[in-house]
């Protein structure tokens, strides 16, 4: 089920991280895909390819490679959200940044 971000929200405020991270998370907690959770107190970013995709992400996708390294350095929480494709409603893809470096065949 879903769960409220505030409290890594404000971890990340108080860290000083960019406000491109901010963004996207608060828009990941209104999001209908915002988090998923396994277990007890594990839980995962879920976001929407289409609507927000992460840098991390993106930068992998174009492989960009070295950019991609830097991104992962200072942004390293991003490495941990799910990145979801959906068509018509219907999931066709679901998987980490590592999924999609191997693909691409990094």
């Amino acid at each position: 089920g879903m769960i409220p971000l505030r409290l890594e929200l404000d971890k990340i405020e108080k860290n000083g991280e960019d406000e491109e991270m901010i963004d996207m998370l608060l828009r990941a907690t209104i999001e209908p895909e915002g988090v998923i959770e396994y277990g007890k107190g594990a839980s995962h970013i879920l976001i929407d390819y289409d609507k927000h995709c992460p840098k991390l992400y993106s930068l992998i996708k174009n492989k960009q490679w070295n950019k991609a390294v830097k991104r992962l350095t200072t942004n390293p929480e991003e490495a941990q959200m799910w990145v979801q494709k959906l068509k018509h409603g219907t999931l066709l893809w679901q998987h980490l940044p590592i999924h999609a470096a191997l693909i691409l065949k990094s």
